[in-house]
């Protein structure tokens, strides 16, 4: 089942990142293609040890809403997508505990949308994720 967060802005939300060793600033961009009115879920993320048990859920903060749609952050199983590189790659066929968001337009809306998340985790990364959405 899943649960809508919401407290100002603030959600929990977990990613990938989550193997990095030292603290440091990460910013990444992801372009999502949807149709006119339907939600697709846009990134999601999870935070855990290397034996895939869940470590924390980090922070969220919606630094910049989208102008012609709405996001909805759920806290929900779902599988990760560690790179391989990564020693929690094989937790990729996990369901794990984690956050997705998710991005709706608005009725009617056709074109591209942006929103910008800034992800912080427990050993100290801050991910500032733009979200590029193609509505068609």
């Amino acid at each position: 089942m899943q649960k809508p967060l919401a407290l100002v802005g603030l959600a929990v939300l977990g990613a990938s990142l989550s193997g990095c060793a030292t603290p440091t600033d990460r910013s990444a961009s992801f372009t999502r293609t949807t149709i006119s009115g339907r939600e697709i879920r846009v990134q999601t993320a999870h935070e855990v040890n290397p034996d895939c048990s869940l470590l924390r859920i980090p922070v969220v903060q919606i630094m910049t809403k989208p102008n012609n749609g709405t996001l909805r952050i759920v806290q929900e199983a779902s599988y990760p997508q560690f790179p391989k590189i990564n020693p929690r790659w094989k937790c990729n066929s996990e369901k794990i505990s984690g956050v997705s968001v998710y991005y709706k337009p608005n009725p009617g809306f056709a074109g591209s949308d942006d929103a910008v998340l800034r992800l912080s985790y427990s050993d100290g990364v801050v991910a500032t994720n733009t979200i590029h959405v193609d509505v068609k």
